[in-house]
């Protein structure tokens, strides 16, 4: 089982408009099943979302993604990965 979390945050701080933010956040969970010595089942799934305040564009994208698949290593120097899944954007 992996998980990663990673959250990114900076400010543009402007006298005269205030003070605008850019946010960029992305989760991610991998859970994995040893089917055969050389054959592992994976579910994944991410999310990520990037908000823009700074540019004054409309540009702020969240997007979500599961996976499932398997991931064959015949040898310790080859790995070959299959999966399949859904992808969502905003």
């Amino acid at each position: 089982m992996n998980f990663n979390e990673s959250f990114k945050s900076s400010l543009l701080r402007l006298a005269t408009e205030g003070d605008r933010w850019k946010d960029d956040q992305n989760i991610g969970m991998e859970i994995g099943f040893n089917v055969l010595p050389t054959l592992t089942w994976l579910t994944k799934t991410t999310l990520l979302q990037f908000q823009d305040k700074q540019s004054g564009y409309d540009n702020d994208v969240s997007s979500y993604v599961f996976n499932s698949g398997l991931l064959y290593t015949p040898w310790p120097f080859l790995k070959t990965k299959l999966s399949l899944g859904p992808k969502q954007e905003n």
